[in-house]
């Protein structure tokens, strides 16, 4: 029970941290640019069902739509935060309770940690979010 407040407690703390950080960026900061992502996908999946044995295995053909919009707002030189909402949908062909609508929403602080393409990037964010199946 004590781990439960403590490991709740730190996880606020830390978001606390970051959106206070973000905050005191964002006074020099700007709307840049609009992400819209469409995704459609076809997929054969040989086991479905995660068989570990060949003779249960169950296959089936899956179409999947999703679409991602959002902005990003310029913190700083190399901090960016990301705001977007997604939306997602999956159809099984033969096993229709697989069948899934999603919705959901994403907060991301994207930084990079030096110069050039080769820099790497720390990203912590936040997924929010409704899936039925």
């Amino acid at each position: 029970m004590y781990i439960k407040y403590v490991r709740r407690k730190a996880f606020w703390m830390v978001l606390l941290a970051v959106f206070s950080i973000s905050a005191s960026m964002l006074s020099h900061a700007e709307w840049v640019e609009w992400v819209l992502d469409p995704t459609v996908e076809l997929r054969n999946d040989s086991n479905v069902n995660l068989s570990a044995f060949s003779a249960d295995e169950e296959s089936d053909t899956t179409l999947r739509l999703a679409l991602e919009g959002g902005r990003y707002y310029q913190m700083s030189d190399r901090s960016r935060l990301r705001l977007t909402a997604n939306l997602e949908a999956q159809d099984y062909d033969e096993w229709d309770l697989l069948n899934s609508l999603a919705i959901s929403g994403r907060i991301a602080v994207v930084h990079k940690l030096g110069l050039g393409k080769k820099a790497g990037w720390i990203s912590p964010h936040l997924i929010f979010g409704y899936k039925d199946i």
